[in-house]
């Protein structure tokens, strides 16, 4: 299942999961706030920082760092992250 790394203040993360909802992509939310170091380290890793950055994605082991929200670059990224779309 998609895993959404995100924190509820991020309007980024908020466009995200709208539109997650809105295509019937099932995903799991992780709110950034409440992980535990390790969780928040591994985010920063995959994001090439020293802190976490938001919306981050995981699907199957294959990482999508953090961006600011675009509909089609949303769709193709998940596309080539395996996730099934309708």
């Amino acid at each position: 299942m998609l895993k959404l790394y995100g924190w509820y203040a991020c309007q980024d993360c908020l466009k995200l999961i709208e539109w997650l909802n809105s295509h019937n992509v099932p995903f799991e939310y992780y709110e950034m706030e409440d992980q535990p170091l390790q969780v928040a380290s591994l985010i920063g890793r995959v994001n090439g920082a020293h802190a976490w950055k938001v919306p981050t994605l995981e699907y199957n082991g294959r990482w999508r760092p953090a961006k600011a929200f675009d509909p089609e670059e949303t769709r193709r990224d998940l596309i080539a992250l395996g996730v099934p779309l309708e």
